[in-house]
């Protein structure tokens, strides 16, 4: 696996992201069933600053296949917070790529002197709270109907994670 940060020429690998992420992962990451990306999505998601607005793709070392996102955006009105959203394809999930990309993502934001993120996410989303759990100390700021709101305190992550016995390994280096 390499996880590099995104520019604007990768507009087809995040379309391709989009495009392998089934309908439970779309609503799990977008809270509502999304069909399509827009050509101004795309390039709101590709015009990255990287201070910012950080974004981090994970693809396969062999082919380059675009496997996973994340990005943060940090809050206006508090510079040392930042809003979290991963994605993984779904023949990906389950397989380390979502904890190696927190885990960069996270070591990205701390640079930048982001001390916590924030997350909204369904209320049953349990893999997302345990994955922001791998980026620091979670707790709940609001709860709204099928919602959840969370803040997490980041922690310096540890070293890149491998993943579970069984599985394939997920090695990283960032460009």
């Amino acid at each position: 696996m390499r996880v590099r940060r995104i520019r604007a020429d990768v507009s087809p690998l995040l379309a391709d992201i989009f495009a392998r992420l089934g309908p439970a992962s779309r609503l799990a990451r977008f809270l509502y069933p999304k069909r399509t990306l827009t050509e101004a999505e795309l390039r709101y998601l590709t015009d990255i600053d990287h201070r910012d607005h950080e974004a981090l793709i994970a693809v396969t070392r062999l082919r380059a296949e675009p496997v996973g996102v994340a990005r943060f955006i940090r809050d206006r009105s508090d510079p040392t917070s930042a809003e979290v959203a991963i994605a993984v394809v779904d023949e990906w999930q389950d397989r380390g790529v979502g904890s190696l990309l927190i885990a960069r993502v996270t070591g990205r934001a701390l640079r930048q002197s982001i001390t916590h993120f924030t997350a909204l996410t369904s209320a049953g989303n349990l893999r997302v709270r345990r994955l922001l759990a791998k980026a620091g100390d979670v707790s709940v700021i609001a709860r709204d109907g099928a919602t959840v709101s969370y803040r997490v305190a980041l922690a310096a992550p540890a070293r890149v994670p491998s993943s579970a016995p069984g599985t394939s390994r997920c090695h990283a280096r960032i460009r």
